[in-house]
């Protein structure tokens, strides 16, 4: 799931550059995924628990760029 986790995330990102939370649709992220409606409906929170796999996707983004020698976020 984790795969379908990173194309829900990036396809909400992706909107919302063009649209505002309030008018984001579950509708609008599985079509733009291309995931059924009713796997994004599944998900347990909702519309919230898109926050929470946008956070993941910057986690692990973020993780691939960490350099533990010492270097700080600045660096």
């Amino acid at each position: 799931m984790v795969k379908t986790d990173h194309k829900l995330a990036d396809a909400a990102l992706k909107l919302l550059v063009k649209k505002d939370w309030r008018t984001l649709t579950l509708a609008d992220v599985a079509k733009a995924a291309k995931v059924p409606l009713a796997q994004l409906q599944s998900l347990d929170g909702g519309k919230q628990a898109l926050i929470g796999l946008m956070l993941e996707k910057f986690g692990a983004e973020t993780a691939k760029h960490y350099s533990p020698g010492g270097a700080t976020a600045r660096d």
